[in-house]
């Protein structure tokens, strides 16, 4: 249930200069790589991906100027099913449901964004600025029908936000490359656990 292998991908992306040394888009799809034993106990996978966890996208971005970039980016995560499925022994999940606990739920979510940044500068003030939205619809992390965790519904509608804030100066000549820098972050949120829907970014 624990372990040191980092997550890992085969993908394959595509690099699109539209105009050159202004505007390029990026596309690409991938496939997470499982750790998985087998079943006749000969060894493990450890280098198989699957098409039943996708994630995939395309990101645009566009100098404004030669300190401005605005960025823009649709992103969709497919994931089939709630597997791996772990044992939970912890009491963060009701008893009833703990042998079916989701390390990572199936979902169909996309995500629609745009990012500002103006980059540091000597005597100037920098900012970056960043919205996103998702839609779509995730599973339970559980079957049961009781608890915090249960409900009526396999599934839940996805309705959440994320912004992020950060406004920055560097002053000229400031000791040790000083930058002043403040930042605000917030995001949606679930609320309510029993409402069939999911507002968690």
């Amino acid at each position: 249930e624990w372990n040191n292998f980092a997550r890992t991908f085969d993908a394959a992306k595509l690099v699109w200069s539209v105009i050159p040394g202004k505007t390029t888009m990026t596309a690409f799809v991938s496939s997470v790589v499982t750790i998985r034993g087998t079943t006749s106990g000969d060894s493990w996978k450890f280098d198989r991906s699957s098409t039943d966890d996708l994630f995939s996208g395309v990101a645009i971005s566009h100098k404004l100027s030669a300190d401005d970039t605005l960025e823009t980016y649709a992103f969709w995560r497919d994931k089939k099913d709630n597997s791996p499925i772990y044992t939970a022994a912890t009491v963060a999940i009701p008893a009833p449901a703990r042998s079916a606990a989701a390390y990572d739920i199936g979902q169909d979510i996309y995500t629609l964004g745009a990012r500002f940044v103006r980059a540091p500068k000597p005597g100037h003030i920098d900012a970056e600025f960043e919205g996103a939205w998702q839609g779509g619809h995730v599973n339970r992390q559980t079957t049961t029908f009781t608890g915090p965790y249960g409900g009526s519904a396999a599934e839940l509608d996805q309705n959440a936000w994320a912004l992020h804030s950060s406004i920055g100066f560097t002053p000229e000549g400031g000791p040790g490359k000083m930058r002043l820098d403040f930042e605000y972050n917030v995001a949606s949120g679930d609320s309510h656990r029993t409402d069939n829907r999911n507002g968690s970014f």
